[in-house]
């Protein structure tokens, strides 16, 4: 990404935090990539205390930006796991997403794929892991970096993801992608869903492979899964 970001603030902790964190260069460089994909930034943002926590004489700290759009990004600046400096947060008047970047490993991330490394929606199952809001959309992330992400629109109800975890861990083997439109076509028919179109997407290594839209059912529609592939 060639566009970068000027991270500043006025507290000398979170100053000397900062610096240290910007030691790491590669942490720090994926970290302002997830800020600039998730938040509406120019050249520089502010950062401020959201909450600290002191522990064994440890001190974990949560900061935020405040973007262009008025939305908070949200990451730490201190912390003696590591792992949570890829952890970003955005909260908007429609709630909050959390993300992790250490999801994408070392693929590239890009505006279409950030969704992919959220983790407030997550369900784990014996192949992956499930991301859905239990409405739009229900993202299938496998161990061998293939990923299927299916958004609905305008459903009238959503397909619960117990239901969904259910079905894939009755499976014998890791889910293909017309094993996972089989299993959302039988919900969406048990649960009468009705909606305007379905969008599915694949990706390798976090790069879109393929994409398939089909009308939706409300027009007394049957959905067909093979129209999907």
């Amino acid at each position: 990404m060639s566009k970068s970001i000027k991270l500043y603030t006025d507290d000398n902790a979170i100053s000397n935090e900062l610096k240290q964190l910007k030691s790491s260069l590669k942490t720090y460089q994926r970290l302002l990539e997830g800020m600039l994909l998730l938040g509406n930034f120019t050249y520089s943002a502010k950062v401020e205390e959201y909450e600290r926590t002191e522990k064994d004489q440890e001190t974990k700290r949560k900061v935020f930006c405040t973007d262009l759009n008025g939305d908070l990004i949200m990451f730490y600046s201190s912390s003696i796991d590591k792992k949570d400096y890829l952890k970003i947060s955005k909260v908007t008047y429609d709630g909050e997403k959390q993300y992790d970047l250490a999801l994408a490993k070392k693929f590239e991330l890009t505006p279409e794929n950030i969704e992919l490394t959220r983790t407030d929606k997550v369900n784990s199952f014996k192949y992956g892991r499930l991301i859905t809001d239990n409405k739009t959309f229900y993202t299938l992330l496998l161990g061998n970096d293939i990923i299927y992400k299916i958004e609905i629109e305008n459903p009238n109800m959503g397909i619960a993801a117990q239901n969904i975890l259910n079905m894939l861990n009755s499976l014998d083997s890791i889910p293909s992608l017309m094993d996972y439109v089989e299993i959302l076509n039988r919900l969406i028919n048990d649960n009468k869903l009705e909606y305007e179109s379905i969008k599915t997407d694949m990706y390798q290594e976090f790069k879109k492979v393929c994409s398939y839209t089909i009308e939706g059912n409300k027009k007394n529609q049957e959905t067909d899964p093979k129209k999907l592939v």
